[in-house]
């Protein structure tokens, strides 16, 4: 239910979540430059086919620029009293803001285009977990993709399993892989609408959450590292073998190695 068109809300004393119709919202929201680009899925009640899409991808790029915004989505990472509070300022701020985050909250899902070139399975790892927490939005479930190419899915874990959407990115890839993806025309309209920048009016409050929540990010992440194993030699096919669940399997394994962690 919370995989498309559905946001989490920052709420005292408990956060909450709330889906959207998605007759009424066909529409993604792609991140450049700490900016938020609205996109149509269609025109016309015709789907963009990936040559559209590509086209409005190019023109979200060339139109953020290469200057960054205030990054407004670092508050979405801050704790969630303090984003409840910052997030009720925002809107107090302007109406222009409370439109702006409800554009957000409402899309298919969020496309932040990271102007990083991650290449080592750990680079790409990391830049997809954490980033620098601003070309974000972490009350949805976000594809990230980088300027060379790669790309990787970070989901908001808080209403659902991330079962679902680890099935999800497989079944993309493998039809893409398999070549089963209907791509559409290779042509693009000309009618296709420039994608509306949604932006934010910010007041000296709303300024110095942003900054706190850029320092309490860089102060979290700061304490974490990660490093990547491709190992081979054991997978899902073998732990099955012992009738094991392969997800228990690995969440024993985590909970074994923090035990001997203290």
């Amino acid at each position: 239910m919370y995989s498309f068109n559905a946001s989490r809300y920052p709420v005292k004393p408990s956060d909450i979540a709330k889906k959207f119709d998605p007759k009424t919202h066909n529409h993604v929201v792609f991140v450049r430059k700490n900016k938020y680009y609205e996109v149509q899925m269609d025109e016309d009640g015709i789907p963009l086919s990936t040559a559209e899409l590509e086209a409005q991808i190019s023109q979200v790029i060339k139109l953020a620029g290469e200057s960054r915004a205030i990054p407004v989505g670092a508050l979405t990472s801050e704790n969630r009293d303090i984003w409840a509070e910052a997030r009720e300022n925002l809107i107090k701020a302007s109406p222009k803001n409370a439109q702006s985050l409800e554009r957000i909250e409402s899309a298919i899902i969020v496309v932040p285009l990271d102007d990083k070139i991650p290449v080592t399975r750990e680079d790409i790892s990391w830049k997809c977990w954490v980033g620098d927490g601003r070309n974000r939005f972490y009350d949805k479930h976000q594809l990230i993709v980088f300027d060379n190419g790669r790309a990787g899915f970070l989901g908001e874990h808080s209403c659902m399993d991330g079962t679902p959407t680890l099935r999800m990115s497989e079944f993309i890839l493998s039809s893409l892989s398999a070549g089963k993806v209907d791509h559409g025309p290779l042509s693009v309209r000309a009618n296709l609408p420039v994608p509306k920048e949604l932006t934010f009016e910010l007041d000296a409050a709303n300024k110095q959450a942003i900054k706190a929540a850029e320092a309490h990010f860089d102060e979290l992440v700061g304490k974490h590292d990660m490093e990547v194993l491709h190992y081979e030699g054991c997978g899902k096919n073998q732990i099955k073998k012992y009738k094991v669940s392969p997800d228990a399997y690995a969440q024993l394994v985590k909970q074994l190695a923090f035990h001997k962690m203290l």
